[in-house]
């Protein structure tokens, strides 16, 4: 299979905004303002400082999981299973979130994550919300 260039492509940001401007991509939506909860041009810091709140980072032994559900949190335990017998992880810290039903989950690797790429990887695979994922993924692939 021949690598295609990506520079002939149309950038991300461009095909993602206007998807979700023709409505042809689903993203999330503030119920009550019907604003757009994920935006792929947003600052994650300079929203949280509009928001009084600020971003924190995972250490580079850390990933951090969004669960939204009790399905994704079935996943969550499912898959940390797997990655426990692999002897990858030291274990996990579960904090509740605003959001009834929804928690963030800390887990503890014994070996620091190679990269961004990798962590989005793990995260999507322990359940966390794949929408946040995959658009941290777009932005490490673009370098946003």
């Amino acid at each position: 299979m021949e690598k295609t260039d990506r520079s002939e492509k149309v950038p991300f940001k461009e095909t993602f905004k206007q998807r979700v401007l023709e409505g042809t991509i689903e993203v999330g939506r503030d119920v009550s303002t019907d604003e757009l909860l994920y935006d792929i041009d947003l600052n994650p810091v300079e929203v949280a400082a509009e928001r009084d709140k600020k971003v924190i980072y995972p250490k580079p032994n850390e990933l951090f999981i969004d669960i939204d559900s009790p399905e994704n949190l079935k996943i969550f335990h499912k898959n940390l299973v797997i990655l426990d017998r692999m002897s990858v992880t030291l274990g996990y810290k579960q904090y509740p979130s605003r959001t009834e039903g929804h928690c963030h989950i800390i887990v503890n690797m014994f070996d620091d994550v190679k990269d961004e790429k990798e962590r989005c990887l793990l995260q999507a695979l322990l359940g966390s919300d794949q929408t946040k994922e995959l658009l941290g993924y777009g932005r490490i692939l673009y370098e946003m």
